[in-house]
């Protein structure tokens, strides 16, 4: 089993997000959504609203993490200019 961390940030593509973490929660990986934002209520590109589990600011920076999601859409210009998405 793997722990997965994908990142929401505000604009994520919504199937790029949905369907993964779908398919590897099926598969039994543990994965944790994590707003990019200060808020755990992230709103996808086409208005779903998704809830993470927590705020990428509290993540554990020494968490093993055996994958990164990164899901596309227009939250991804926030994904790269974020300093704590390239920690």
């Amino acid at each position: 089993m793997a722990n997965v961390l994908v990142l929401l940030p505000a604009g994520f593509e919504e199937v790029e997000a949905v369907t993964p973490v779908d398919l590897l929660r099926r598969a039994g990986h543990r994965v944790t959504l994590a707003a990019l934002g200060d808020e755990l209520a992230v709103k996808g590109r086409n208005g779903m609203v998704l809830r993470a589990d927590t705020l990428l600011g509290r993540i554990d920076p020494n968490a093993a993490y055996q994958l990164l999601l990164l899901p596309g859409g227009p939250g991804v210009a926030a994904l790269r200019s974020s300093p704590d998405v390239r920690e």
